[in-house]
């Protein structure tokens, strides 16, 4: 295969373009990255195409940056030619009705007839409108065709378009189809954005809209913490740069803002969920660089005959005149060409993924790639650039910032255990006990199982402080919550519910399981001994069972009118809570074996 690619001025510069071609190939694959601002003239190089490449597939994005040779221009209108001599190429412009419609109907019916007729589908190449969903349509590609891979990006917004050599539509996909039992595919990407500040929860989001973030407008967020006027004079650039970044399938991405929406909402490149925790992310200039020499220099053990670049917008922003040290190294190891996106597609750890902020590159060959390479030379100064002080001052910054909020975490972390734990027993306090039984009896309600509470109260323990001192009564209370831990299973919850009162949640537990628990307890209760004192310490107890047709509230006393029957009956036994099924019938308490 060859590639050969040009600025777009006029009819001569593709009718040059054309006599670098060989003579004869198989198909003939022609991109355009279209980076100028007005779309009117695209058109008229529709028709000089059509002129010139009369039986080549074709297919254009806007973009926001061009890749030419692996030097970087801007606002330019650049052409990639590639003929395949063992490859068949088939494009396809999918058009979605508007902003807010998907593309899986277009995959599942216009899409997937082409690629069952394939018999060898290697890649598709996606160019898709600076609006799309771009997991939408990685989940309908892999719906359909899970192991075929993707690469390509998102086009410029807020205006978009996509294309091909007859058409032109604001929203939709351009497509092509790489069909061939010889085309060897490498693909690889470059992140390095890394996660600062506190970790913040997304309080409502809807596919890749979110409308609001730690309960403020999703604007308002931006604005609080990178400031009004930077928001309100650069958005979405500004939050480019600092993306909202999160773990998936084990790999740490980023999701770039692509529009401002009318109410504050935002638009991003990849689907959110209310409820899912995101940080901010910084670029780290110099790891980059640093990471983008290792990966040209990777692609020397491999065939490689061109290379497709598709890199995010914010790159070129956070690197300015540095990005060519990801770009021009590339094209000594063959034709590097390709756009600056607003969102990346690429298929890694067998899966397709969308991506913001990283470089994505796609090495293609037939075979007739020699692995034998002359060794890739070096800008001298590169070095001495990566290491600036602007790149450590940001460097410093990001550790920080990070460092900070580590600390933070573990702040709130520390006041979170501190207010809703007992620190004599350890045990939860009545406060963090409150929350579990609250989410205990909705979980209860919600998975209509059984579920106990038990209240039990250690016997004359006014008499212990009396006799030998509050230290003598902490020792007991704390053996108790010792022998509680041990006698209930990890997901039971054992409360400090106030003095020498204790509340144990038993979750798809009966009130009678809970019973025969409890007397076990009890007993071996009995037969701790104190240095202190010769008697034993004991404790009564009432259980009850949580109903679905009563209020959360009526077990719990329900519990607590059983432990006062067991108080009355003579202490030192359980007794047990037996409801009438109806709503609203008063509880009858029974006394079962186990007095001591």
């Amino acid at each position: 295969m060859q590639t050969v690619s040009a600025q777009w001025s006029d009819l001569s510069s593709l009718q040059s373009l054309k006599s670098q071609l060989p003579q004869t190939y198989r198909s003939l694959l022609v991109q355009v990255f279209w980076g100028k601002e007005k779309t009117e003239e695209i058109p008229i190089l529709q028709q000089q195409l059509k002129q010139v490449f009369p039986d080549a597939q074709v297919m254009g994005t806007l973009s926001a940056g061009e890749i030419l040779d692996g030097k970087v221009l801007e606002q330019q209108v650049i052409i990639v030619v590639s003929a395949f001599t063992q490859t068949e190429v088939k494009t396809l412009l999918l058009e979605r009705a508007d902003q807010t419609t998907g593309c899986s109907s277009l995959i599942e019916h216009q899409l997937m007839p082409i690629i069952k007729n394939c018999a060898y589908p290697k890649l598709l190449l996606c160019l898709l409108d600076g609006a799309c969903d771009g997991d939408a349509f990685v989940h309908a590609v892999g719906h359909f065709h899970p192991d075929l891979p993707i690469a390509g990006g998102l086009g410029r917004g807020p205006i978009t378009a996509v294309f091909d050599d007859e058409r032109m539509v604001p929203y939709g996909a351009a497509i092509a189809i790489l069909n061939s039992e010889v085309l060897q595919v490498h693909q690889q990407f470059n992140f390095n954005w890394k996660p600062i500040g506190p970790k913040f929860r997304v309080t409502k989001a809807e596919k890749n809209i979110i409308y609001e973030i730690e309960g403020q407008k999703a604007l308002d967020f931006y604005a609080k913490y990178l400031g009004r006027e930077p928001v309100e004079q650069f958005m979405p650039l500004i939050a480019a740069e600092f993306p909202l970044v999160f773990e998936k399938g084990g790999v740490l991405v980023a999701r770039a803002c692509l529009q401002v929406l009318d109410d504050g909402a935002l638009l991003y490149a990849g689907d959110f969920e209310s409820g899912q925790v995101v940080q901010f992310g910084m670029g780290a200039g110099e790891q980059i660089l640093e990471d983008s020499l290792n990966q040209s220099q990777s692609l020397m053990h491999y065939p490689v005959e061109t290379i497709y670049l598709y890199s995010c917008i914010a790159r070129k922003l956070l690197l300015g005149d540095e990005i060519e040290y990801e770009t021009a190294p590339l094209n000594q190891i063959a034709p590097t060409n390709g756009f600056f996106t607003y969102g990346e597609l690429v298929h890694q750890h067998h899966q397709n993924m969308l991506l913001n902020q990283t470089l994505t590159m796609v090495a293609l060959s037939e075979g007739n790639a020699s692995i034998e390479k002359p060794s890739i030379q070096w800008d001298k100064h590169f070095r001495k650039n990566a290491r600036s002080f602007k790149d450590a001052m940001l460097k410093a910054m990001a550790q920080l910032s990070t460092q900070l909020a580590k600390e933070l975490e573990q702040a709130k972390e520390a006041y979170a255990r501190l207010a809703e734990h007992d620190q004599l027993t350890q045990l939860f306090n009545r406060y963090g006990g409150q929350r579990i039984l609250e989410a205990e009896l909705a979980r209860a309600s919600r998975e209509k199982m059984p579920l106990a509470i038990a209240i039990i109260d250690i016997d004359f323990f006014k008499k212990v402080n009396d006799t030998y001192g509050h230290e003598a009564g902490d020792e007991v209370l704390k053996r108790l919550a010792k022998l509680m831990q041990t006698h209930t299973r990890k997901y039971d919850s054992v409360i400090r519910w106030g003095g020498e009162e204790f509340l144990i949640v038993l979750p798809h537990t009966t009130a009678e399981q809970a019973k025969v628990v409890l007397d076990k307890l009890r007993s071996s209760f009995a037969k701790e001994r104190f240095e202190f004192m010769q008697e034993p310490v004991t404790f009564s107890g009432g259980v009850s069972q949580f109903q679905l047709k009563k209020e959360e509230r009526t077990a719990l006393k329900e519990a607590d009118d059983a432990l006062y029957q067991a108080k009355q009956a003579g202490r030192n036994q359980i007794l047990m809570a037996q409801s009438e099924p109806s709503y609203g019938a008063s509880a009858k308490t029974t006394a079962l074996n186990g007095a001591g």
